[in-house]
């Protein structure tokens, strides 16, 4: 691929529907140098598809083009998360225990001290038996937990991940054991808690894409091998195995940070071992999902001894952050000659 050009200072890499925004210096700017200032603000971060400021006691919601969309304050108030649209939300206080409210169309129907489990959706949530524990049982109920719609308890030995997708009126999550990325992924029918489908997987670190309905992971290291794993949902089918590939891939750890996958591209990040004073060479790379090839791994030299965080595909361009908050973008060749590889 061609670099087009490396930028300096940024912190963040956000994807936002089809929007890229970077961060830099309590600064967000879009890929329009649109900026959005918020170097006044305690903190910043993203919900759904929301941007939120954060200052004493006053949140502001922006939407991904940096409108201004509400504005709500109140004491106490430490954070809000939505559920699919601005009007649905939780807002979370800092009192003796937090506290917790929770929003429908903008009507508070419910206050709790605190919630042990995951608020799914505005329909499900979870329980877990315990705070502070592995996820070893759990139930589902409504929102509001007036009714339970089924209890589930991992096998012995396994427990959730603390991995949860919701997809459509499904609920996906994986069990393990301590030490282990190797365990199940379960699908169940969140109305019911009926077991739709099973599956023994080698690894449960796993990179959700949605608008495709994969679970993709891809890892690889210089003693045990290099590997890919495509879970489709929809299908219920499972595929493992090696990459094709005449490259010697070396460190993948398959983090969700550092794999993104686009139509039918993985892109990757790799880096290579180092010994005594040797600086490790970052890396990064495509994973074509359907030939199950490695199309190119190229090296970027004025990364070396640093390392990758975020790998984004957007707009027939390729960003990659690195730790030292340097971005670089990258697009493709016009013609696939062009594509060096890297050993």
């Amino acid at each position: 691929m061609k670099r087009l050009y490396t930028q300096y200072d940024i912190d963040l890499l956000q994807k936002v529907d089809d929007e890229i925004i970077m961060s830099s210096h309590g600064k967000l700017i879009n890929t329009r140098d649109e900026i959005l200032d918020l170097t006044l603000s305690e903190e910043f971060y993203f919900s759904n598809s929301f941007i939120v400021s954060k200052n004493r006691e006053t949140l502001v919601i922006y939407s991904k083009n940096f409108c201004e969309l509400k504005q709500i304050e109140k004491s106490n108030l430490i954070n809000i998360s939505f559920f699919d649209n601005i009007n649905n939300f939780i807002l979370r206080y800092a009192l003796t225990d937090n506290q917790y409210e929770i929003y429908i169309d903008n009507i508070l129907i419910k206050s709790e001290e605190f919630i042990i489990g995951r608020l799914l959706n505005k329909n499900y949530r979870l329980h877990f038996s315990e705070r502070f524990r592995p996820i070893q049982d759990f139930r589902c109920s409504d929102l509001l937990d007036e009714k339970t719609y089924w209890e589930y308890t991992c096998p012995t030995g396994l427990h959730a991940s603390n991995t949860w997708v919701v997809r459509g009126e499904y609920l996906l999550f994986c069990e393990n054991t301590d030490g282990s990325y190797q365990g199940n992924i379960k699908k169940i029918h969140l109305p019911t808690g009926e077991l739709k489908w099973e599956a023994a997987v080698p690894m449960t670190r796993l990179h959700y894409n949605e608008p495709q309905g994969l679970f993709i992971s891809f890892w690889a290291n210089v003693d045990y091998g290099q590997y890919f794993q495509i879970i489709d949902i929809d299908n219920e089918t499972l595929e493992f195995g090696n990459p094709i590939t005449d490259v010697i891939l070396q460190n993948l750890p398959s983090t969700e940070g550092t794999l993104y996958l686009y139509e039918r591209k993985l892109y990757f990040t790799d880096f290579s071992n180092a010994y005594g004073d040797q600086i490790p060479k970052i890396m990064f790379g495509c994973f074509d999902i359907d030939t199950k090839e490695v199309e190119f791994l190229q090296e970027v030299p004025e990364a070396k001894g640093d390392g990758f965080a975020q790998i984004i595909y957007s707009d027939n361009k390729l960003y990659l952050r690195s730790f030292g908050n340097k971005l670089y973008v990258y697009e493709h060749e016009i013609t696939a000659s062009l594509v060096t590889k890297t050993p």
